[in-house]
């Protein structure tokens, strides 16, 4: 869709969106835009595709997806948990280093 419109900013600065906007966007009540400054003006767009397009369909069924948690509840009861304190700790000491590395590099 082309074309402009040309729409009265309200006092407390909001605006309406001409409904063949929303129309066409697939846009309803508290849909989430992402505004942004483009030179002198404004770019207003939708920050996520109509909620159709966002639907991930499930590649296990419910039952799959429970036999895959409880394989993982017996692996750390025979094994331990899957993250420990001595990894927390081995994160932290990597991050640090990389800090250093980058300070280093005066970013």
């Amino acid at each position: 869709m082309n074309g402009t419109t040309i729409v009265t900013l309200q006092p407390r600065g909001q605006i309406t969106l001409p409904q063949k906007y929303r129309d066409y966007l697939e846009l309803d009540g508290g849909a989430i835009l992402k505004v942004s400054l483009r030179g002198r003006g404004m770019f207003v767009e939708p920050l996520v595709e109509p909620a159709d397009s966002n639907i991930i369909e499930p590649t296990l069924s419910k039952e799959e997806y429970l036999k895959v948690l409880r394989s993982i509840s017996v692996h750390i009861k025979k094994h331990g948990p899957l993250w420990t304190k001595a990894d927390d700790k081995r994160r932290a000491e990597s991050l640090k280093k990389e800090k250093e590395k980058w300070k280093k590099l005066n970013w």
